[in-house]
């Protein structure tokens, strides 16, 4: 019988929301071993225990990486695999050969699946349910699929448990803590100057420390300022486990500010629910309505999750 092996040529984005449907189908077929190939964020889809990396990207990120560099440009995959994937990035499905074993690719882009939009639950919960069938008709498999329920529509992150550095500098910190996300968003042209908002921020609201995931140098030597990859050794890396430890320094935080981009959204997960943070999302209000709604699907709840905030009104935030 042919391997399945899911698929994704696009953004952390894209791996971190697909995660509940791969996770589930995997669970509800323990007896099998599935396979999986990305571009970054493979640690995401650590703790499943039937599911195997096909290949990965085994090159640490260079300071250009982290810039900006796409991951898709890093050569140190198994390049000729890589570029079928790519080829492949609107194809649902399609067989393939690799190391003498035939797989089945199974794209998990929402658009590849006939989602015709991003971060709908209910297009992507039918999306997948769907190809799983087309999967069992033609090759006469019968591998258990069913619609996930409302609540299991959200990502669970592996536990991790590596933040030494920043426990011990939370034990001491006395100051409110507001996480702002600076990562830059690549699906969309995004013209907000949001470091120079950071450093703005940080020199009104002296009261507050600001926290960043990444090393900015405009950033630098201001005292309420910390970087998660310099201070708290969250480093970048292709597979993003920088990102699941990055979510649970967010937990402590009072105030989440993100950018429209998937790496900036892991504390949507499963625990959503514990968590007290007011979140903001800036330039952003056609994603604010995207999780906003995600979540009411999910929880069958009114409450807003998430608010759109304007660089220029950015300030009532702390006011």
């Amino acid at each position: 019988m042919e391997k399945i092996c899911f698929y994704n040529t696009v953004h952390i984005g894209d791996t971190f929301f697909n995660e509940p449907f791969i996770r589930i189908f995997c669970e509800n077929n323990s007896g099998h071993t599935f396979y999986v190939w990305l571009l970054c964020g493979y640690y995401l889809y650590n703790d499943i225990n039937n599911l195997t990396l096909l290949d990965k990207c085994s090159k640490a990120y260079t300071k250009k990486m982290s810039s900006g560099e796409p991951p898709e440009d890093n050569t140190v995959f198994d390049i000729q695999l890589k570029n079928m994937f790519i080829k492949n990035h609107v194809t649902p499905y399609f067989k393939f050969k690799y190391n003498n074993e035939i797989y089945i690719a199974i794209n998990t882009h929402c658009m590849a699946l006939g989602c015709n939009t991003d971060m709908c639950p209910i297009q992507l919960n039918a999306a997948f349910y769907n190809v799983i069938n087309v999967i069992n008709q033609i090759q006469s498999t019968q591998f258990m699929n069913k619609k996930i329920s409302n609540t299991e529509l959200f990502p669970k992150l592996p536990i991790i448990d590596e933040l030494t550095k920043f426990d011990a500098w939370a034990a001491l910190n006395t100051k409110k803590t507001c996480f702002f996300f600076n990562y830059k968003p690549r699906s969309l042209h995004y013209t907000v100057n949001y470091n120079d908002l950071v450093r703005d921020l940080a020199r009104s609201y002296i009261d507050y420390v600001f926290i960043v995931p990444r090393f900015e140098p405009s950033l630098a030597g201001i005292a309420n300022i910390k970087f998660c990859d310099d201070d708290f050794d969250c480093i970048e890396t292709p597979d993003c486990k920088n990102l699941v430890m990055i979510e649970q320094i967010t937990r402590s935080c009072d105030i989440i500010i993100t950018l429209p981009t998937g790496a900036s959204w892991l504390w949507f997960n499963r625990d959503i629910l514990s968590q007290t943070s007011k979140k903001y999302i800036l330039s952003g209000a056609k994603y604010e309505k995207k999780l906003n709604d995600w979540f009411s699907y999910g929880f069958s709840s009114d409450t807003k999750v998430i608010n759109n905030i304007e660089p220029n009104n950015i300030k009532k935030i702390f006011e």
